[in-house]
């Protein structure tokens, strides 16, 4: 049984650990999204079955959405700009390491991982790649904020109000789970943040999501990488299986099996 929805809206990403020496710097981050090929990326660990994401909206919120603000594949351009932020090649080819950590369960990410080591091994960037346990991960990433590089799921719908504001916001810097792990502050966000859902023109609050994608992705607390397919499975031979819009994180306690 198969059965479509799509208010979870959600997005794969890279969290990036704002605090490291070399990712606070703003031209590191945006080398790793123009070094690492998402198209491949998608192909590899998912094999096509999802599509890849270009901003921190998912898609499927079709009204806040805009792909405008997407990095291209471009290792040239991320090479330029790990030059000009001070990491150089050394003699090895290596400029910096960094650790990237995902947590057990879902192996897709296991595989967007190593996708992402090889991409940034091309650029001089020597990646570690960790898999922990679920609590050890959320652990170590939200409540140590002891790691470089994270793979997360998130939501970004029904609305990015709910879903969004919370991953990025100031405020959000706390050592609980699922919120600002990276220590990405900006004020501009943060104003667009407290503004945007006081905006009662449905076009005007569309333009302000548009701006605060652009911001996000100028300055990538976190990379998207892919979106998932909203799409529900169960055997046949259940019955009483609820299925909506809120795809993996819903409920099925009421279903049962026919005999």
């Amino acid at each position: 049984l198969l059965q479509k929805g799509d208010a979870a809206a959600t997005n794969g990403f890279m969290l990036m650990n704002h605090r490291n020496a070399a990712l606070k710097d703003i031209r590191v981050r945006q080398a790793l999204a123009y070094g690492i090929n998402r198209d491949t990326l998608v192909q590899r660990s998912l094999f096509g079955e999802a599509k890849v994401a270009h901003s921190h909206v998912s898609s499927n919120v079709k009204w806040a959405f805009t792909p405008e603000y997407d990095y291209k594949f471009d290792p040239e351009k991320a090479n330029k700009l790990l030059d000009e932020a001070g990491f150089p090649r050394k003699a090895d080819g290596k400029r910096f390491p960094l650790r990237l950590f995902w947590a057990a369960g879902r192996d897709y990410e296991g595989r967007a991982s190593e996708v992402v080591k090889d991409n940034l091994a091309q650029l001089g960037i020597d990646v570690t790649v960790q898999t922990f346990d679920r609590p050890s991960f959320t652990d170590r990433v939200y409540r140590q904020w002891d790691f470089d590089l994270a793979m997360q799921l998130f939501t970004t719908g029904p609305d990015p109000t709910i879903s969004v504001n919370a991953r990025y916001h100031t405020k959000q810097i706390l050592k609980v789970p699922f919120v600002n792990a990276m220590g990405y502050s900006n004020p501009k966000t943060d104003e667009m943040f407290d503004a945007e859902y006081k905006i009662a023109d449905p076009a005007k609050r569309t333009e302000m999501w548009h701006q605060i994608q652009k911001q996000l992705l100028t300055d990538l607390p976190a990379l998207p990488l892919f979106e998932l397919p909203p799409v529900h499975a169960a055997s046949a031979k259940f019955e009483g299986i609820v299925t909506g819009p809120q795809g993996y994180i819903e409920s099925r306690e009421s279903a049962y099996e026919v005999k």
